[in-house]
Order: C-alpha cells, then sequence, then structure tokens
C-alpha cells in the first residue's frame, strides 16, 4: 500500500484480510524525460516502526536499474532501505 495514495485508508477500514500480510511502499517516483518515473529515492516519510505498527510485515522499494549508469549509488540505496526496515523487525 502506497501512503501516498491510501496507505491510512486501508489500514483504517481494515481492508487487508488477517491471512493477508499488509506491505507498505516506500519508494519516492521522480517523473522526468517525459516519463512518470524516471527515477526512485527512499521516500524518508514513511517511517518502518510506523510501519510495523500499522501491521505491516514488509515494505518495498522499486529499483530501477539502467545499463547506463553506475550501480554503486542504487546499490547504496538498497543497503540503506534494508537497513531502515531490518531496525523495525521488516
Amino acid at each position: 500500500a502506497d501512503k501516498q495514495f491510501c496507505l491510512e485508508q486501508i489500514v483504517e477500514q481494515g481492508a487487508v484480510a488477517n491471512s493477508c500480510g499488509l506491505i507498505v511502499a516506500a519508494d519516492l517516483f521522480i517523473p522526468g524525460n517525459g516519463i512518470p518515473v524516471d527515477s526512485v529515492e527512499i521516500d524518508m516519510s514513511v517511517d518502518p516502526h510506523k510501519a510495523r505498527e500499522m501491521g505491516a510485515k514488509a515494505m518495498k522499494l522499486l529499483v530501477l536499474w539502467r545499463e547506463d549508469e553506475p550501480a554503486e549509488e542504487r546499490l547504496a540505496m538498497v543497503d540503506k532501505f534494508v537497513r531502515r526496515c531490518r531496525s523495525a523487525g521488516l
């Protein structure tokens, strides 16, 4: 569930069945070059500890892989994301 669009409403209305795990999106899409998602950053407004309190079992991050750009920046972003998730037990 995306905080930007519906996370709060999904949790408030109990829209996720107890047999399902809530996955909270923590990606911030940056448009550019005439496309809706030209790059992605970690959405730092999504707090993994709060997500867990809301019932989240995991968080997700879209990573755009590009052959024409070095991988190190994306690998560092993924490492930071994983550390944030683990700090909250996700």
